[in-house]
């Protein structure tokens, strides 16, 4: 009688073994690029940011010429506004280095052109009344 009970028990116990062994934990995992990679869709939702990359290649190449501008800063600030507000300064990276291709495959657009092209994308948010009020970027060395 001993011998079963102590098989009974040994029984019930590898039993409750198998049993946690085939419990599923189920974990969250908070992946970090997922911000990224919602603000990464949103952008090319935007063709990246296309009209940001209009208005700002025409002011860094004719500074003094704001007038009537106005049109493109106004389609500009709508692309930024239907961005998250997270996305915003990404995107206009990415426009900056959408135009800094562009201007490396034409002419030279002459001296400042990429420092006018930053300064102007920095203020941007802050002209199309958005948050954050301003981004910074990275100066590439040569600038």
């Amino acid at each position: 009688m001993g011998k079963l009970t102590i098989l009974a028990l040994l029984s019930v116990l590898a039993l409750a073994e198998i049993v946690t062994a085939l419990r599923i934990t189920t974990t969250v995992v908070e992946d970090d690029n997922i911000p990224e990679q919602r603000s990464h869709e949103q952008i090319q939702t935007k063709q990246q940011l296309q009209h940001c990359q209009t208005y700002l290649r025409e002011i860094a190449r004719r500074p003094a010429t704001r007038r009537g501008q106005g049109d493109r800063l106004e389609q500009c600030c709508n692309d930024l506004r239907s961005l998250d507000q997270e996305c915003r300064c990404q995107g206009l990276q990415q426009a900056i280095l959408h135009q800094q291709q562009q201007q490396q495959q034409q002419t030279h657009q002459g001296e400042g052109f990429q420092e006018r092209l930053l300064k102007e994308a920095e203020t941007l948010p802050s002209k199309c009344d958005t948050t954050p009020r301003t981004c910074s970027f990275q100066r590439p060395r040569w600038i």
